[in-house]
Protein backbone atom coordinates (compact mmCIF):
# COMPACT_ATOMS: atom_id res chain seq x y z
CA UNK A 1 0.00 0.00 0.00
CA UNK A 2 2.55 2.11 0.62
CA UNK A 3 3.98 2.48 -3.01
CA UNK A 4 0.73 4.02 -3.58
CA UNK A 5 -0.27 6.28 -0.98
CA UNK A 6 0.30 9.49 -2.38
CA UNK A 7 -2.49 11.36 -4.50
CA UNK A 8 -1.57 10.82 -8.12
CA UNK A 9 -0.47 13.37 -10.20
CA UNK A 10 -2.06 12.44 -13.47
CA UNK A 11 -5.09 9.60 -14.42
CA UNK A 12 -4.65 8.15 -17.96
CA UNK A 13 -8.07 7.66 -19.03
CA UNK A 14 -7.91 4.52 -21.17
CA UNK A 15 -11.61 2.98 -23.29
CA UNK A 16 -10.79 -0.33 -24.59
CA UNK A 17 -13.17 -2.76 -26.86
CA UNK A 18 -11.62 -5.51 -27.93
CA UNK A 19 -8.30 -4.14 -27.90
CA UNK A 20 -5.71 -7.18 -27.29
CA UNK A 21 -3.51 -6.54 -29.64
CA UNK A 22 -3.21 -2.41 -28.54
CA UNK A 23 -3.41 -2.74 -24.94
CA UNK A 24 0.61 -4.00 -24.69
CA UNK A 25 2.33 -1.22 -26.56
CA UNK A 26 0.07 1.70 -25.23
CA UNK A 27 0.05 0.24 -20.97
CA UNK A 28 4.03 -0.27 -21.77
CA UNK A 29 4.39 3.22 -22.68
CA UNK A 30 3.16 4.06 -19.83
CA UNK A 31 5.45 2.50 -17.65
CA UNK A 32 8.24 3.67 -19.39
CA UNK A 33 7.55 7.31 -18.29
CA UNK A 34 10.73 9.46 -16.94
CA UNK A 35 7.57 10.45 -14.49
CA UNK A 36 7.45 8.76 -11.12
CA UNK A 37 5.26 5.87 -11.73
CA UNK A 38 3.75 6.38 -8.43
CA UNK A 39 2.21 9.43 -9.40
CA UNK A 40 0.63 8.16 -12.18
CA UNK A 41 -2.87 6.41 -11.96
CA UNK A 42 -3.90 4.62 -15.00
CA UNK A 43 -7.88 3.87 -15.31
CA UNK A 44 -8.52 1.17 -18.20
CA UNK A 45 -12.52 1.37 -19.26
CA UNK A 46 -13.51 -1.65 -20.74
CA UNK A 47 -16.65 -1.01 -22.71
CA UNK A 48 -18.06 -4.60 -22.76
CA UNK A 49 -15.01 -6.01 -25.13
CA UNK A 50 -16.27 -9.66 -26.10
CA UNK A 51 -12.09 -10.81 -26.24
CA UNK A 52 -10.13 -10.72 -23.00
CA UNK A 53 -9.28 -6.99 -23.22
CA UNK A 54 -10.46 -6.84 -19.91
CA UNK A 55 -8.57 -10.01 -18.35
CA UNK A 56 -5.28 -8.52 -20.06
CA UNK A 57 -5.44 -4.98 -18.84
CA UNK A 58 -5.77 -6.32 -15.41
CA UNK A 59 -2.88 -8.71 -15.84
CA UNK A 60 -0.64 -5.63 -17.90
CA UNK A 61 -1.41 -3.41 -14.51
CA UNK A 62 0.10 -6.15 -12.30
CA UNK A 63 2.94 -7.17 -14.62
CA UNK A 64 4.03 -3.12 -15.33
CA UNK A 65 3.55 -2.13 -11.71
CA UNK A 66 1.47 0.21 -12.87
CA UNK A 67 -1.10 2.07 -10.50
CA UNK A 68 -4.59 1.56 -11.64
CA UNK A 69 -7.82 -0.84 -12.01
CA UNK A 70 -9.45 -1.79 -15.35
CA UNK A 71 -13.38 -0.71 -14.88
CA UNK A 72 -15.60 -2.90 -16.95
CA UNK A 73 -19.32 -1.62 -18.06
CA UNK A 74 -21.88 -2.40 -20.34
CA UNK A 75 -21.21 -2.02 -24.05
CA UNK A 76 -21.96 1.90 -25.24
CA UNK A 77 -20.65 1.76 -28.74
CA UNK A 78 -18.60 4.71 -28.42
CA UNK A 79 -15.59 6.41 -26.65
CA UNK A 80 -18.28 8.72 -24.57
CA UNK A 81 -19.49 6.59 -21.64
CA UNK A 82 -15.81 5.06 -20.79
CA UNK A 83 -14.47 8.76 -20.78
CA UNK A 84 -17.14 10.24 -18.88
CA UNK A 85 -16.65 7.19 -16.49
CA UNK A 86 -12.73 7.81 -16.48
CA UNK A 87 -13.60 11.55 -15.44
CA UNK A 88 -16.12 10.59 -12.08
CA UNK A 89 -13.52 7.99 -10.75
CA UNK A 90 -9.89 10.01 -11.92
CA UNK A 91 -7.66 10.74 -8.66
CA UNK A 92 -5.62 12.78 -10.27
CA UNK A 93 -4.86 16.39 -10.35
CA UNK A 94 -4.83 16.17 -14.08
CA UNK A 95 -6.88 13.43 -16.32
CA UNK A 96 -5.11 12.58 -19.90
CA UNK A 97 -7.54 11.16 -22.10
CA UNK A 98 -5.54 8.10 -24.17
CA UNK A 99 -7.15 5.84 -27.06
CA UNK A 100 -5.75 2.62 -26.46
CA UNK A 101 -4.47 2.45 -29.80
CA UNK A 102 -2.08 5.00 -29.57
CA UNK A 103 0.72 5.58 -27.38
CA UNK A 104 2.95 8.18 -25.39
CA UNK A 105 6.19 9.26 -25.56
CA UNK A 106 8.25 8.74 -22.39
CA UNK A 107 8.72 12.43 -21.51
CA UNK A 108 5.07 12.61 -21.83
CA UNK A 109 3.86 13.34 -18.16
CA UNK A 110 6.62 14.89 -16.85
CA UNK A 111 7.24 17.71 -19.86
CA UNK A 112 3.38 18.33 -19.92
CA UNK A 113 2.67 18.69 -15.77
CA UNK A 114 5.72 20.50 -15.36
CA UNK A 115 4.64 23.14 -18.06
CA UNK A 116 0.98 22.68 -16.64
CA UNK A 117 2.35 23.84 -13.19
CA UNK A 118 4.52 26.55 -14.70
CA UNK A 119 1.22 28.28 -16.50
CA UNK A 120 -1.27 27.36 -13.62
CA UNK A 121 -2.73 25.74 -16.98
CA UNK A 122 -6.37 24.25 -17.34
CA UNK A 123 -5.73 22.06 -20.67
CA UNK A 124 -2.06 20.95 -21.63
CA UNK A 125 -2.11 19.87 -25.02
CA UNK A 126 1.42 17.56 -26.11
CA UNK A 127 2.79 17.39 -29.10
CA UNK A 128 1.46 15.16 -31.67
CA UNK A 129 3.51 12.27 -33.97
CA UNK A 130 1.35 11.28 -36.92
CA UNK A 131 2.01 7.36 -36.99
CA UNK A 132 0.54 6.66 -40.80
CA UNK A 133 -1.82 10.00 -40.69
CA UNK A 134 -1.17 13.72 -40.39
CA UNK A 135 -1.58 15.63 -37.18
CA UNK A 136 -2.11 19.77 -36.33
CA UNK A 137 1.83 20.92 -36.66
CA UNK A 138 0.87 24.89 -36.43
CA UNK A 139 -0.11 25.07 -33.06
CA UNK A 140 3.23 23.73 -31.63
CA UNK A 141 5.62 26.21 -33.41
CA UNK A 142 6.57 26.98 -29.95
CA UNK A 143 6.08 25.90 -26.15
CA UNK A 144 3.74 28.04 -24.01
CA UNK A 145 2.68 28.26 -20.46
CA UNK A 146 0.21 29.98 -21.22
CA UNK A 147 -2.47 31.23 -24.42
CA UNK A 148 -5.71 30.58 -25.69
CA UNK A 149 -7.86 30.08 -28.54
CA UNK A 150 -7.39 33.35 -29.93
CA UNK A 151 -3.97 33.35 -29.37
CA UNK A 152 -2.83 30.19 -30.73
CA UNK A 153 -5.01 27.46 -33.43
CA UNK A 154 -6.97 25.46 -30.69
CA UNK A 155 -9.65 24.95 -33.16
CA UNK A 156 -7.00 22.90 -35.11
CA UNK A 157 -7.52 20.41 -32.34
CA UNK A 158 -10.95 19.72 -31.29
CA UNK A 159 -9.99 15.88 -30.16
CA UNK A 160 -9.74 14.96 -26.63
CA UNK A 161 -6.80 13.63 -26.48
CA UNK A 162 -5.26 16.28 -24.05
CA UNK A 163 -4.33 16.58 -20.30
CA UNK A 164 -7.37 18.29 -19.01
CA UNK A 165 -7.21 19.53 -14.95
CA UNK A 166 -9.60 17.28 -13.64
CA UNK A 167 -11.93 19.55 -11.66
CA UNK A 168 -11.79 22.27 -14.90
CA UNK A 169 -12.83 19.61 -17.14
CA UNK A 170 -15.56 18.60 -14.09
CA UNK A 171 -17.26 21.76 -14.03
CA UNK A 172 -17.38 22.94 -17.69
CA UNK A 173 -21.05 21.79 -17.77
CA UNK A 174 -20.72 19.38 -20.20
CA UNK A 175 -20.42 15.41 -20.42
CA UNK A 176 -19.60 13.37 -23.22
CA UNK A 177 -22.63 12.39 -25.12
CA UNK A 178 -22.79 8.76 -26.34
CA UNK A 179 -25.45 9.60 -28.64
CA UNK A 180 -22.79 10.96 -31.16
CA UNK A 181 -21.68 8.65 -33.10
CA UNK A 182 -19.11 10.56 -34.81
CA UNK A 183 -16.83 13.79 -33.15
CA UNK A 184 -18.14 13.61 -30.00
CA UNK A 185 -15.24 14.87 -28.53
CA UNK A 186 -16.01 18.75 -30.78
CA UNK A 187 -18.56 19.65 -28.03
CA UNK A 188 -16.69 18.76 -24.76
CA UNK A 189 -13.00 20.55 -26.48
CA UNK A 190 -15.17 23.48 -27.80
CA UNK A 191 -16.26 23.45 -23.75
CA UNK A 192 -13.53 23.30 -22.12
CA UNK A 193 -11.91 26.42 -24.41
CA UNK A 194 -14.24 28.72 -24.03
CA UNK A 195 -13.86 28.52 -20.66
CA UNK A 196 -9.87 28.98 -20.20
CA UNK A 197 -7.20 31.59 -21.16
CA UNK A 198 -4.66 29.10 -19.47
CA UNK A 199 -3.88 26.46 -22.01
CA UNK A 200 -0.24 25.25 -22.14
CA UNK A 201 1.01 24.01 -25.35
CA UNK A 202 4.32 21.61 -25.44
CA UNK A 203 6.26 21.82 -29.03
CA UNK A 204 9.48 20.65 -27.53
CA UNK A 205 8.70 17.13 -26.60
CA UNK A 206 7.17 14.19 -28.27
CA UNK A 207 4.11 13.53 -26.54
CA UNK A 208 1.27 11.72 -28.11
CA UNK A 209 1.77 8.63 -30.99
CA UNK A 210 -1.24 8.84 -32.89
CA UNK A 211 -2.06 5.97 -35.04
CA UNK A 212 -3.82 5.57 -37.60
CA UNK A 213 -4.02 1.41 -37.98
CA UNK A 214 -4.93 -1.13 -40.57
CA UNK A 215 -7.39 -2.38 -41.39
CA UNK A 216 -7.19 -6.48 -42.05
CA UNK A 217 -8.16 -5.67 -45.56
CA UNK A 218 -5.25 -3.61 -45.61
CA UNK A 219 -7.40 -0.04 -45.90
CA UNK A 220 -6.82 2.44 -43.33
CA UNK A 221 -9.88 2.81 -40.82
CA UNK A 222 -10.49 5.83 -39.58
CA UNK A 223 -12.95 8.83 -39.21
CA UNK A 224 -13.11 10.85 -42.23
CA UNK A 225 -13.37 7.55 -44.02
CA UNK A 226 -16.63 6.40 -42.40
CA UNK A 227 -20.20 6.99 -43.78
CA UNK A 228 -23.06 7.62 -41.58
CA UNK A 229 -26.56 8.13 -41.81
CA UNK A 230 -27.19 12.03 -42.84
CA UNK A 231 -28.45 12.99 -39.49
CA UNK A 232 -26.31 11.09 -37.30
CA UNK A 233 -23.13 12.58 -39.07
CA UNK A 234 -24.22 16.25 -38.23
CA UNK A 235 -25.43 15.51 -34.61
CA UNK A 236 -22.33 16.60 -33.27
CA UNK A 237 -22.19 19.89 -35.20
CA UNK A 238 -25.57 20.96 -34.04
CA UNK A 239 -24.65 20.10 -30.33
CA UNK A 240 -21.23 21.83 -30.46
CA UNK A 241 -23.40 24.89 -31.91
CA UNK A 242 -25.67 24.37 -28.27
CA UNK A 243 -22.47 24.41 -26.14
CA UNK A 244 -21.65 27.29 -28.11
CA UNK A 245 -24.52 29.38 -27.68
CA UNK A 246 -24.42 28.55 -24.01
CA UNK A 247 -21.12 29.96 -23.69
CA UNK A 248 -22.15 33.26 -25.30
CA UNK A 249 -25.24 33.34 -22.95
CA UNK A 250 -22.91 32.95 -20.15
CA UNK A 251 -20.92 36.42 -21.44
CA UNK A 252 -17.65 34.12 -21.65
CA UNK A 253 -15.01 36.06 -23.75
CA UNK A 254 -13.98 33.45 -26.08
CA UNK A 255 -17.18 31.90 -27.02
CA UNK A 256 -17.95 34.72 -30.25
CA UNK A 257 -14.82 33.94 -31.75
CA UNK A 258 -15.02 29.96 -31.34
CA UNK A 259 -18.55 30.24 -32.51
CA UNK A 260 -16.37 32.26 -35.72
CA UNK A 261 -13.71 29.78 -36.17
CA UNK A 262 -15.74 26.53 -36.29
CA UNK A 263 -17.92 27.65 -38.89
CA UNK A 264 -14.56 28.27 -40.33
CA UNK A 265 -13.18 25.33 -39.69
CA UNK A 266 -16.77 23.18 -40.95
CA UNK A 267 -16.71 24.75 -43.84
CA UNK A 268 -12.87 24.12 -44.86
CA UNK A 269 -12.72 20.91 -43.51
CA UNK A 270 -15.39 18.40 -42.02
CA UNK A 271 -17.99 19.42 -44.56
CA UNK A 272 -16.11 19.61 -47.63
CA UNK A 273 -14.74 15.59 -46.69
CA UNK A 274 -18.32 15.06 -45.87
CA UNK A 275 -19.11 15.95 -50.08
CA UNK A 276 -16.44 13.96 -51.02
CA UNK A 277 -17.76 10.68 -49.27
CA UNK A 278 -20.19 8.16 -51.71
CA UNK A 279 -23.36 8.90 -50.83
CA UNK A 280 -26.58 8.28 -53.23
CA UNK A 281 -27.87 11.07 -55.22
CA UNK A 282 -30.91 11.04 -52.53
CA UNK A 283 -28.54 10.94 -49.53
CA UNK A 284 -26.25 13.59 -51.01
CA UNK A 285 -29.28 15.83 -51.50
CA UNK A 286 -30.30 15.38 -47.74
CA UNK A 287 -27.27 15.86 -46.68
CA UNK A 288 -26.87 19.15 -48.38
CA UNK A 289 -30.03 20.08 -46.76
CA UNK A 290 -28.82 19.06 -43.47
CA UNK A 291 -26.11 21.47 -44.11
CA UNK A 292 -28.28 24.14 -45.19
CA UNK A 293 -30.65 23.78 -42.17
CA UNK A 294 -27.70 24.07 -39.46
CA UNK A 295 -26.27 27.36 -41.72
CA UNK A 296 -29.48 29.30 -41.57
CA UNK A 297 -30.22 28.02 -37.42
CA UNK A 298 -26.52 29.20 -36.52
CA UNK A 299 -26.45 32.21 -38.74
CA UNK A 300 -23.21 30.32 -40.70
CA UNK A 301 -22.77 33.97 -42.94
CA UNK A 302 -22.58 36.34 -39.62
CA UNK A 303 -19.25 34.26 -39.09
CA UNK A 304 -17.70 35.24 -42.75
CA UNK A 305 -14.91 37.72 -41.40
CA UNK A 306 -13.24 34.70 -40.49
CA UNK A 307 -13.50 33.12 -43.65
CA UNK A 308 -10.93 32.66 -46.26
CA UNK A 309 -11.66 31.88 -49.58
CA UNK A 310 -11.88 27.74 -48.95
CA UNK A 311 -14.70 28.30 -46.45
CA UNK A 312 -16.93 31.18 -48.65
CA UNK A 313 -16.71 28.64 -51.82
CA UNK A 314 -18.05 25.80 -49.62
CA UNK A 315 -20.52 28.51 -48.63
CA UNK A 316 -21.41 29.79 -51.45
CA UNK A 317 -21.68 26.07 -52.95
CA UNK A 318 -24.53 25.13 -50.25
CA UNK A 319 -26.17 28.22 -50.37
CA UNK A 320 -26.85 27.70 -53.96
CA UNK A 321 -28.31 24.14 -53.04
CA UNK A 322 -26.19 22.91 -55.87
CA UNK A 323 -25.29 19.16 -55.55
CA UNK A 324 -22.80 18.66 -58.09
CA UNK A 325 -20.75 22.13 -56.82
CA UNK A 326 -20.56 21.09 -53.52
CA UNK A 327 -19.02 17.70 -54.35
CA UNK A 328 -16.60 19.36 -56.50
CA UNK A 329 -15.73 21.89 -54.35
CA UNK A 330 -15.24 19.10 -51.55
CA UNK A 331 -12.96 17.21 -54.01
CA UNK A 332 -11.00 20.82 -54.79
CA UNK A 333 -10.70 21.22 -50.76
CA UNK A 334 -8.94 18.33 -50.11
Amino acid sequence: MAFFSRTPDVTIGIPAYNAEQYLPTCLQSIADQTADLRRIETIVVDDGSTDGTAELADRLLKDLRLRGSVVRRPNSGTPAEPRNAVLDQAKGKWTYFVDVDDFLGPEAIESMTGLGREGRADVVVGKYVGVNRGVPKVMFRETLSQTDARRTPLIDSLNVLKMYRTEFARTIGYRFNPRLRMAEDHPFALAAYARTDRVAVQADVDCYHWVRHKTEAGSQAHLTGHVLPVDEFYAYMFESFDVLARAVDEGLPLADYLRDRYWHRLLSFDLPTEMRRHREPEDRDRSIAAARRLMVAERARDSSAEFNLKSRTMLRALELDDREMAENVGQLLR
